[in-house]
Parts: structure tokens; sequence; C-alpha cells
């Protein structure tokens, strides 16, 4: 969605928005080697919770493109940086999370569920945002529409994570 929303709205050439490509991965790869450090240092919730924040920031920072047009270009690429480490972090600590939580004998078919739901909620998220809120006519906040519905759905999901984590996983073990 980001490549089509570069060339429509920020007038990008397909070489400039393929970037993305390359630089959101890079990201990953620097978030992932990242989670063991943030691990260590904060724990496995805190470090999902920061991670879940950095995709919050990362959709906000691609939204306002449009109406801060000026500033576009350095937002977009901050955008993008921050959503790929966001997936570096939220990928390998979830896997820590989960796998502390179950027996290894089962673990494999545990990640193959967890990666299946990933892959289809993606898809049809995807596809849901796509056709219901990318307008390649509109302009300042309403062309970023589409990263806004993705900023309320990171915002209810870090609102139900804070849930679980305050009223269950911040008491310690017995």
């Amino acid at each position: 969605l980001s490549r089509a929303w570069m060339i429509t709205f920020l007038e990008y050439s397909q070489e400039a928005a393929s970037m993305v490509g390359i630089v959101a991965p890079i990201s990953a790869g620097l978030g992932a080697l990242a989670t063991a450090p943030l691990i260590r240092s904060c724990g496995p919730y805190t470090t999902y919770g920061g991670s879940l924040l950095l995709f919050a920031m990362s959709l906000a920072s691609l939204g306002a493109c449009g109406p801060w047009a000026a500033a576009a270009d350095v937002l977009v690429w901050v955008g993008v940086v921050l959503f790929g480490m966001g997936v570096g972090i939220i990928r390998t600590a979830g896997s820590y999370m989960v796998s502390v939580r179950v027996d290894e004998n089962i673990q494999g078919r545990l990640f193959a569920c967890e990666h299946i739901i990933e892959l289809v909620g993606g898809a049809i998220g995807l596809e849901l945002i796509n056709k219901q809120f990318f307008d390649a006519h509109s302009h300042g906040w309403a062309s970023g529409k589409c990263f806004f519905v993705g900023l309320g759905i990171i915002a209810i999901a870090i609102l139900w994570f804070s849930f679980i984590w305050f009223f269950t996983l911040s008491k310690p073990p017995v």
C-alpha cells in the first residue's frame, strides 16, 4: 500500500517507491537484532509493547504526509524505518513470549498456526483497507486515511495488550 501511496500522493517514481522493498527489510533486520538486548534490559512484554508503539508512530508518520506535504519526504522514510523496526521486534519478541509458554514438542505447530493466522489476517486487512480507505483523489488529511485506520487498529491492540499486561502479566509468577 505505501508504494502505491508514495507514487500517487508523493509523486515518487516507481524506482524511488520501490526502495521501500530495501529499506523496510533492513530496518526489520535491525529491529530483530535489537530485540535480544531489549528483552534482557526491559523484558519481553515491554519490548513487545514498544514494538506496537513503533507501529503506531510509523502509521502516524505516514498519515501525516498528506497535511504536512513540505515534510513528506522525511515523514515517509521515518514511517518506513519505524514500521520495519517494529516488524523485526514484534516477530522476535512475540515468538519468544509464545515459545516459553508451550511444550517444545508442539512449538512447530503453534508457530505454523500463528503464521497462518498472521498471513490470512494481514491479507484480509490489507484488502479491506485498500478497498475502503485508499482514495487516489483525496488530499490533506484524507490522503492518509488508510494509515489512520491502521493507527486506530494498532491503538486498540495497544489498549488490549496494556489491559493484559496490567491485569495479568505484570503479576510475578508464583
